[in-house]
């Protein structure tokens, strides 16, 4: 579902930023799928919605795309990993504190 939602935002990007550009921020929005890849494969796969949806790995993935790319492709890349979040707050939810917390942001109750 979540690459349906990247193509227009892709064209969109495409069309201001660059091909380059445009697909480095297209790629951040799989950074917390690692997760689910790690559950297919049954590599952690109690960490799905854990390891890779939190604040903590959202800010490490912004300092590096800041350093890697510049402020205006951190900023989008960020923008873009908060859309994959918002997507995630089913009844199920992302550990945004995780590892310090195994409180579940989510928009319904299970």
């Amino acid at each position: 579902m979540h690459f349906f939602f990247e193509i227009p935002v892709f064209i969109v990007l495409y069309g201001f930023l660059g091909f380059y550009s445009a697909v480095i921020i297209i790629l951040t929005h799989f950074i917390p799928t690692i997760d689910y890849v790690m559950l297919r494969l049954n590599i952690k796969g109690k960490l799905h919605r854990k390891l890779f949806h939190n604040i903590f790995t959202t800010a490490i993935a912004g300092v590096l795309l800041y350093f890697f790319f510049g402020i205006m492709i951190a900023i989008l890349g960020l923008m873009n990993v908060v859309f994959h979040f918002i997507l995630d707050l089913d009844e199920y939810g992302i550990a945004i504190f995780f590892p310090f917390s195994g409180y579940r942001l989510r928009l319904k109750r299970k």
